[in-house]
Parts: structure tokens; sequence; C-alpha cells
């Protein structure tokens, strides 16, 4: 078994386990040893690793920028025969050293998963324009399926301040790379991107 940091994993609807990680170490017949993230599925205790040669959602950019994609969060909707998977992914730019980082911005990569198949990468799309500003919403933090909609959750550091605000979007999967018709939770209800606020501020010891 490769070894992985576990990010997250959702049910699909024949009954299967999706799951994602981060930063995986791969033997050398699989293709890349090192990919920043990977994926596997599933059942009674039965892993099988989906295949790419590298990268279950391929580094953003051009060669030689440093660009990574790392997972977030995954939602799952059964369509009957079919689920298709919401990959929200954070875009980092590597420098420094083997820890050096910056974060950018998010993405959304929707697959399709027939039932007892293999996972299928469609598109990536943008939740967020890429920003080294430290100030950013980094959005995909958390993300639910909900009556519907898509709803994701982002976290901005305050300027001169501690701990972390949230915010809160949602759109439907249908219009998931449209972001004019993304809703936003204000003080009043959803609305557009400027009645955004922030919800509760979460301090360095808080949950």
């Amino acid at each position: 078994m490769p070894r992985r940091v576990a990010r997250h994993a959702a049910p699909l609807g024949d009954g299967r386990v999706v799951w994602l990680f981060g930063d995986t170490r791969r033997a050398p017949s699989h293709g890349a040893t090192m990919v920043l993230n990977s994926m596997l599925i599933s059942t009674r205790g039965c892993f099988a690793q989906v295949l790419t040669g590298g990268a279950v959602i391929p580094d953003p950019g051009v060669a030689g920028e440093r660009l990574a994609a790392w997972p977030t969060c995954v939602i799952s909707l059964d369509r009957g025969r079919w689920s298709e998977l919401f990959v929200c992914t954070n875009t980092i730019r590597r420098h420094g050293g083997f820890w050096g980082f910056t974060l950018l911005g998010t993405s959304v990569t929707r697959f399709v998963v027939p039932d007892g198949g293999a996972a299928r990468r469609l598109e990536t799309v943008a939740l967020s324009a890429d920003d080294d500003a430290l100030d950013h919403v980094t959005w995909g933090t958390a993300s639910v399926a909900d009556d519907g909609w898509i709803v994701v959750y982002g976290t901005r550091a305050p300027t001169g301040g501690f701990g972390r605000e949230v915010y809160v979007a949602r759109t439907r999967p249908e219009d998931i790379e449209n972001m004019a018709r993304r809703q936003y939770r204000g003080a009043t209800g959803w609305g557009t991107r400027r009645q955004m606020t922030p919800g509760t501020r979460l301090g360095p010891c808080e949950t």
C-alpha cells in the first residue's frame, strides 16, 4: 500500500468510498514516485488506486511555475448509475526548501464515476483567482451538498488581527464554472459577492 496522508473521503452511489490524498509516495511501477494529490476507491476493504501516470488532478499552470493542487474537500452526488464528484483544491506555489509554499487560490475539479467503474476527470474551474496576498478568502476549507446546492466555506485572515473569518458561498452543480451565478452569505441572507459578510471568527484556540 502506498504511503499517504489522508485528506478526505465521500461515499459513492454504488456503495464504494472515494478517498482523496495530498502528497503521495508511490512505487516506481505506478509512474511518478511522488505526486501532490491522488485518489483511491475502496469497497469492503479492497482499495483500488486511480492511476494517471501522475497526480490525479494535474498541476495547474505551465511547466516551471512550481504550482500544485492540494485537495481540501470532496462532494459526491448520486446520479443513478454513476456518481458526480466535486473536488476542491488549493493552488499553491512551492518555493524555498521542501516546506516552503504560498497559497494562491482555489479550484474545483469535476469527476464522473460509473457504478463499479473508475473515476474520470472532466474539468477544472477556478473558485477564486490566484492571489498571493495573505488576507484573501481561501475557499474550499469545507463543503457540503444541501438541497440541490453545493455550499462552500472559506476563511480569511483579517488584516492586523488574529484567528480566521468564516465565509459561505453556494452554487448549483451545473453552474459551478459560472462565477456570476454564485451566491454569497451576507448579513440578511444570500446575495452577491459585494453583500458577503464574515460569520464567526475562529480564534487560535477555538473549534
